[in-house]
């Protein structure tokens, strides 16, 4: 019995002598801090992958973009142009709430345009604009008639300097105001 039991004392220390297996935590931390090479490639290849798809759908966006913009950038394109030929550097139009509709013009010399719907009414009307400091300068009365809706003058100060521009009717007591926005 010596002998079967010096076995199972010597069984028992070869298996804690045996039983110094790599715990799994560190075979996984050794297995992912040194990579093989195919993983590293694998990797590479996934972050050029993902980095090329990027590239490739900001290339397709900012051409859409660019393509949606042409029309925008056509219209800018001729309204330089315009002012350009007129030696102008800016123009508006703003609503005479449903009376009509008034155009600013700034250059040499600057004008002012008005444009009436015939449901407005003949007139006569008063004109005057209103300044950036609350100031106003009448710019005289005008008519209309069945085959003229529209009356225009050159205005004495810059665009940037009116506030609005405001037309009283003076036969029906009616006044209808453009509030100008700039910016």
């Amino acid at each position: 019995m010596a002998s079967s039991a010096g076995r199972k004392a010597s069984s028992r220390s070869s298996a804690t002598v045996t039983s110094t297996a790599v715990p799994k935590w560190v075979s996984v931390v050794s297995s992912r801090s040194s990579p093989s090479p195919a993983d590293s490639r694998r990797h590479w290849r996934r972050v050029g992958l993902v980095a090329a798809a990027v590239l490739l759908a900001a290339a397709v966006g900012g051409a859409g973009v660019f393509a949606a913009g042409s029309g925008d950038r056509d219209l800018a394109a001729d309204y330089r142009r315009t002012l350009a030929v007129a030696d102008g550097s800016a123009f508006g139009a703003w609503r005479l709430g449903d009376a009509g509709t008034v155009f600013l013009y700034q250059g040499s010399p600057s004008w002012m345009f008005v444009s009436m719907q015939p449901s407005a009414g003949a007139g006569p009307y008063a004109c005057e604009l209103v300044l950036r400091g609350g100031r106003r300068m009448s710019l005289g009365t005008f008519s209309l008639q069945a085959y003229q809706t529209g009356w225009g003058r050159t205005i004495p100060v810059a665009l940037d300097e009116v506030a609005g521009v405001q037309l009283r009717d003076l036969g029906r007591h009616q006044t209808f105001e453009a509030r100008i926005g700039r910016g």
